[in-house]
């Protein structure tokens, strides 16, 4: 039920997002507001807390963000607080801003890699994967994981490639074990 309601209220504030036209500043603000409520942890226990009267959470919310936030942000988080979703608010934001970045061309990707890779293989990956998508900008996250012995794990969106030595040898043991 949770993830219904993450698309649901994501498509809405992605849809009032682009008919305002604005894609580019709401992604940030969508950011901003997502850096406050992973920083700010006590601030979705506030919002949650069955206690606190609506009004008092909306004038919060007010208080941190009025001024700072476009209007259909601002009003998104009211209709989530009068409906009682507020716990879903980073995940729906989440989803706003995948959408909104789909629209804009702006791939999400995480490259995974047993070490460190070098400013030249980052911009080699990057320079592959704008060739073989639609995308006119990526934005590049890379980590770390030295199970993977070598290769790289890359994920865009919900696509995946996994060209790391361990799934291969998982492949070969998973072969070797039927045979």
């Amino acid at each position: 039920m949770a993830r219904l309601l993450t698309v649901v209220y994501g498509e809405a504030l992605y849809r009032a997002i682009g008919e305002a036209g604005k894609q580019e500043r709401m992604i940030k603000e969508m950011e901003a507001v997502e850096t406050v409520w992973r920083e700010n942890p006590q601030l979705a226990l506030f919002l949650s807390h069955p206690g606190i009267g609506r009004e008092e959470k909306e004038a919060t919310l007010t208080a941190i963000f009025g001024g700072r936030l476009s209007q259909e942000i601002m009003g998104f988080f009211h209709v989530v607080l009068k409906k009682g979703r507020q716990k879903e608010i980073p995940d729906m934001l989440a989803y706003a801003k995948t959408c909104a970045r789909e629209e804009a061309g702006i791939g999400y990707v995480q490259v995974t890699a047993p070490t460190a890779l070098t400013e030249k293989q980052k911009k080699a990956i990057q320079k592959r994967i704008l060739e073989t998508t639609s995308y006119t900008a990526l934005e590049m996250n890379y980590g770390l994981d030295s199970s993977l012995v070598g290769g790289l794990v890359i994920r865009l969106g919900d696509r995946m490639a996994d060209g790391s030595l361990k799934r291969k040898l998982e492949q070969l043991k998973q072969y070797l074990e039927k045979a």
